[in-house]
Order: structure tokens, then C-alpha cells, then sequence
């Protein structure tokens, strides 16, 4: 199992970066799913994964993945095999790439947990924002800079300028909400072509 790093040209690109691309120090090796943009498997590794799902148009490597994990197959991670990986351009383009990977995962049956956590906590968020209580606002803002932490602080160590950090600082969580966003819209759609 590779790691990879953004090939990043703008502003958006790098908080972007930041958000999804976590530094090769970070993973831990017993958790970690590859990407095929960075990945090298034997043959038979493949075969007793029932090879690529052609059924599957985007998500077919962490299908491959889950499967790898679920038959015990040893999977070793390689921090020094980075690839670079072109971040999309724009929010239209992220929003459309986000989408398609969690129709996949709905398609797939994968992550089911992650998505109705991720459909719980907004619509808590949501109810807390909406509610008269002071606290439960100030519960809501607390759970979201702690969801943020990390990748501020990434987006922080990308960036020079203070002016930059400053913008990094506000644009990230916006941006990790449209990301969700994007995601929960994918799921929902999904679930609608789910494979049996």
C-alpha cells in the first residue's frame, strides 16, 4: 500500500489537500485502505478478491480493499512509495467526485456505519443550531472545530503566509461540510441502485 500527496496549483487546491490527503505519518498500516493510484498486489491477491467489481464504475478499489481485509490478506503499508495525484480544479468538480464515490459506496454496500454516522451528526448539528439553548449551540460548534482540528491544522503546515492561514482556517470547515454534503447526496442515490 502506497501513499500519495496533491498536486496542488491553487488556494482551493491546497485546503482541499489538506481536508482528504492525510501525511504518510499519519496512517496506521492495520487500518489503512489504498488507493489504486498507488497500490502493487500479487495475482493471486487479486483472484481471491474476485478480481475488479465491473458492476462497480467508481469505489471498486476500496471494494477490493474490504474484501483484501475481510479474507486476512496481508497488507503492508509503504510510506516511502508516495504518488502525486492531481486534486480536481474546482468545487463543482469536488462536489461531482465526492458524489460519485459515496453513490459507489451505497451501490457497494460499503460504509454503512460511517454514512448514518455522518447523517446523524448533521442532523444533530442541525437540531442544535435550530434550538433555542445557548448550549447546545455552543455543543454543536465545539464537536465541529474538533472534527476540523486536523485538517486546519494540515492546511496550516501547507501554507506560508499568514494571510493564507488566516483564509485556511475558515475555508477548510466550509469546505469539509460541502464535501459531506456531497457525500450524503451520493449515498442517498446510491441506495437506489444498491446491488443486491
Amino acid at each position: 500500500m502506497g501513499t500519495y500527496r496533491p498536486i496542488t496549483e491553487s488556494f482551493f487546491q491546497t485546503c482541499m489537500g489538506a481536508i482528504n490527503i492525510p501525511e504518510p505519518e499519519e496512517l496506521d498500516e492495520r487500518t489503512f485502505m489504498p488507493s489504486s493510484r498507488s497500490v502493487a498486489f500479487r495475482r493471486e491477491a487479486i483472484e481471491a478478491a474476485g478480481g475488479y467489481p465491473e458492476w462497480l464504475d467508481i469505489g471498486e478499489d476500496m471494494y477490493v480493499n474490504h474484501r483484501w481485509r475481510e479474507l486476512g490478506v496481508s497488507m503492508r503499508l509503504a510510506r516511502e512509495a508516495v504518488v502525486l495525484w492531481p486534486l480536481r480544479p474546482t468545487l463543482a468538480a469536488t462536489w461531482r467526485q465526492y458524489f460519485r464515490y459515496a453513490r459507489g459506496d451505497a451501490i457497494a454496500g460499503m460504509h454503512p456505519d460511517r454514512n448514518a454516522l455522518r447523517f446523524g451528526v448533521y442532523s444533530g448539528a442541525l437540531y442544535a443550531w435550530g434550538s433555542k439553548g445557548a448550549g447546545r449551540k455552543l455543543l454543536a460548534l465545539a464537536g465541529a472545530a474538533a472534527y476540523a482540528a486536523k485538517p486546519v491544522r494540515r492546511a496550516m503546515s501547507r501554507f506560508t503566509q499568514p494571510n493564507d492561514k488566516a483564509k485556511a482556517a475558515a475555508a477548510v470547515p466550509a469546505l469539509m461540510a460541502v464535501v459531506d454534503l456531497a457525500k450524503m447526496a451520493g449515498y442517498v442515490a446510491g441506495m437506489t441502485k444498491r446491488k443486491p
